[in-house]
């Protein structure tokens, strides 16, 4: 993708879906806790190649695969360096934070990673969409009937109608901000959510408040 595109263009990230769980835990996606930039974590203990599963090595790696290994940083990094090689070509970037499981079924609550993509988006100047607030908002006022229908297979991913409302969430974030660099190329403006405002969800494992741009 870095090779296609060119100064201009506009580039939306969005990850947290897949990088949960840590090495150990979602091998070859998770990624390290926390946010510090340099810090990496060691993934032997989840490979079946060089560990017997409880941190001792059964292969001498070589020393390519031991860099393989062991360097895995955190979801702030990747993102980060994400974030500034578009810009490095003059890309305008966006980034958007990943959208919530169904909160009708999922107990798991708002992941770290929400925060985690705004931080980035603030610490690198680009925009920033809370789409997962956008989306847990037209959630809510669609009510657990009509979203449970959006995931027939399990609380993550969507059919193609729960897709159409998740893309729509997204142009709102977009419409929201005047200074989002996407806002100007949105041909319908008649999106869902209509409007955002502060809420509380009401399911116990999502009772916190989201605030919205106006």
């Amino acid at each position: 993708m870095y090779s296609a595109v060119k100064a201009g263009d506009i580039v939306i990230i969005e990850f947290g879906h897949n990088e949960g769980g840590g090495p150990q835990g979602n091998p070859q996606q998770g990624v390290c806790p926390g946010t510090d930039l340099t810090t990496t974590c060691n993934e032997y203990i989840s490979n079946p190649l060089y560990s017997d599963g409880m941190g001792l090595l059964k292969l001498l790696p070589t020393e390519q695969q031991w860099q393989d290994c062991l360097y895995v940083l955190q979801y702030y990094r990747y993102t980060e360096d994400a974030v500034n090689t578009f810009k490095s070509k003059g890309v305008k970037v966006i980034v958007s934070s990943q959208t919530p499981n169904n909160p009708f079924k999922d107990t798991s609550g708002t992941p770290i990673y929400v925060s985690y993509a705004q931080q980035v988006a603030q610490q690198t100047s680009v925009n920033y969409i809370n789409h997962f607030g956008y989306v847990l908002t037209r959630y809510q006022q669609l009510g657990a009937s009509t979203v449970n229908g959006y995931f027939p297979q399990d609380n993550i991913h969507t059919s193609s109608a729960g897709a159409d409302v998740v893309a729509q969430a997204l142009v709102r974030g977009v419409l929201c901000d005047a200074n989002d660099p996407l806002a100007p190329y949105v041909m319908n403006t008649n999106v869902q959510p209509s409007k955002v405002p502060s809420l509380t969800f009401t399911p116990k494992h999502y009772a916190k408040k989201f605030k919205f741009p106006s």
